[in-house]
């Protein structure tokens, strides 16, 4: 069939060419949709890495805050073993005042810690917010583009199909009549020739052969294929 180049009034026609020129568009609407759904995903996939290494950050400030707690409690401690241990008379030291002071700074350097982390802790949330807003941005403009994409795909295949279907259309009546003229001219002088009585077998034998003709086009074109036949 790719061989079979039929003449209509608008030039040379190739069906297997604009068949083959319908698949090509499709096939590069299917590449589109396919970059675009790719983009989506890595946008997704961003989003969890951000999300994966801010929740990081935070788990690593909350552990460093219960380290240096830490740390300023053993160090109060030691401090306090050794003020008693150096005092002549230990009871002449007032170590709760001591130990009041050591408290207050404590706290006070908890409260900076966590002020601190609860700061990290906001940024962290509002760059989170804001690259979620603009890749939802993205993925919703995405969205619009592969349905429009979709819809270009659908619109085309249609137009292709039907513009096809009445070119090979055409292109098989036009066949057609030239062919039924071919073979009405052919009977003619047959026709002229016999007598009244064998008429009906020259109709037969006309209407035999172009039904055979009719499926000869059909095949030739397609028509058949396309409609599961």
């Amino acid at each position: 069939m790719s061989e079979n180049t039929v003449s209509t009034g608008l030039g040379e026609l190739d069906a297997d060419a604009l068949i083959r020129a319908n698949g090509e568009a499709q096939a590069k609407d299917t590449s589109e949709l396919r970059s675009v759904a790719s983009e989506y995903a890595r946008q997704i996939q961003t989003l969890k890495d951000l999300c994966d290494r801010n929740s990081q950050m935070i788990e690593e400030l909350r552990k460093m805050n219960v380290e240096t707690t830490k740390g300023i409690q053993e160090i109060m401690s030691t401090a306090t073993e050794q003020m008693k241990t150096a005092a002549p008379q230990g009871s002449d030291i007032d170590f709760s005042q001591i130990q009041t002071g050591f408290d207050d700074s404590l706290q006070e350097q908890s409260a900076k810690t966590k002020e601190s982390l609860d700061a990290v802790k906001d940024a962290t949330t509002q760059s989170i917010s804001a690259v979620g807003d603009k890749t939802k941005e993205s993925l919703d403009s995405m969205q619009e583009k592969i349905a429009d994409l979709i819809q270009q795909s659908d619109d085309f295949s249609h137009k292709e199909n039907v513009r096809v279907y009445r070119n090979i259309q055409a292109a098989t009546e036009q066949q057609l009549q030239k062919q039924t003229q071919e073979l009405k001219d052919a009977l003619e002088p047959l026709t002229k020739q016999e007598k009244p009585k064998t008429s009906p077998l020259l109709v037969l034998t006309f209407i035999v052969a172009l039904a055979g003709l009719l499926l000869e086009c059909a095949d030739l074109f397609g028509l058949l294929h396309m409609f599961g036949l």
